[in-house]
């Protein structure tokens, strides 16, 4: 059975540059910890997946660079019913990880930008009375 890569586009940054990226369970590679990704033949593979095609073999399906597909022989659908739904929470959870992290560096970059927009109306004010008590001083020493 050919069983789509959902990660087909997927590429993760290693000390060996770009690799691609294969699971048949995650559609990205953030939505699973880092620590269940592994190197197997300079392709990160999610050890869900990893673990089907060590049990039943494997053949990449390949599209140019892109892996499409991963053929597994005789793998039972019922396994693949069970790793999914085992697998599903553990994804929801880094998904809420992820949203949570975007979510904090969002407001750290809107607390930036208003931290910014009053620094420079401080020193447009400060500017401003510089410029009055100049007037001022140029008037008292005429």
């Amino acid at each position: 059975m050919i069983l789509p890569n959902l990660c087909l586009r997927a590429r993760i940054k290693t000390d060996r540059g770009l690799q691609k990226c294969v699971s048949l369970f995650a559609y990205s590679p953030t939505c699973l910890p880092e620590e269940d990704w592994r190197n197997m033949d300079g392709v990160i593979v999610d050890k869900y997946t990893l673990g089907l095609m060590k049990q039943y073999g494997y053949q990449y399906h390949e599209k140019g660079q892109m892996i499409v597909g991963v053929l597994i022989q005789d793998v039972d659908v019922e396994v693949l019913k069970i790793l999914s739904t085992k697998i599903q929470p553990l994804m929801e959870k880094t998904e809420a990880i992820e949203d949570t992290v975007q979510e904090e560096t969002k407001e750290t970059e809107e607390t930036k930008e208003t931290e910014e927009k009053e620094e420079k109306e401080t020193e447009t004010e400060d500017t401003e009375d510089l410029v009055k008590l100049m007037e001022k001083l140029e008037t008292e020493v005429d």
